[in-house]
């Protein structure tokens, strides 16, 4: 019996949690400035720009980068390339979107910069970024 509990409260939190991150369209807004403003394109995909606050090439700097992306529940990936801004660099991100301790949605994610030309101690960069929707306010939803 205690059993069955848990797997069905494991599956309504597994049920609605991907209900509630399957809305990923809209504005967020990380620890550092930067934002991804996400619309989505078709069901289990987006698109999107992705403008940093941050960057080690000074003209990239709110330069908004076109990205693309997926996802799967509350799972996300995403990429974009920052040639357009003459960085020689990609950005790949994983992440998950819960709630945090307030009920925020707050997407946590996992970017792996990649600088072209040699491989050199640096041309990798790895980061973890905290961004919430651009509404403070936004809550989970039952």
């Amino acid at each position: 019996m205690k059993l069955v509990v848990r797997l069905l409260c494991f599956a309504l939190v597994s049920i609605s949690a991907q209900l509630w991150a399957s809305d990923v369209a809209g504005r967020w807004k990380n620890q550092y400035g930067s934002t991804l403003e996400i619309t989505d394109s078709q069901p289990g995909h987006f698109t999107g720009v992705f403008t940093t606050a941050v960057a080690v090439t000074p003209d990239c700097i709110g330069y908004p980068a076109p990205l693309e992306g997926v996802i799967n529940g509350n799972a996300i990936a995403l990429n974009l390339n920052m040639a357009g801004c003459t960085s020689p660099s990609v950005i790949a991100m994983t992440g998950i979107i819960l709630p945090d301790e307030l009920g925020r949605q707050r997407l946590q994610t996992q970017a792996l910069v990649q600088f072209k030309g040699q491989e050199q101690w640096n041309s990798q960069i790895l980061s973890t970024s905290f961004f919430y929707r651009d509404d403070a306010d936004t809550k989970v939803s039952n």
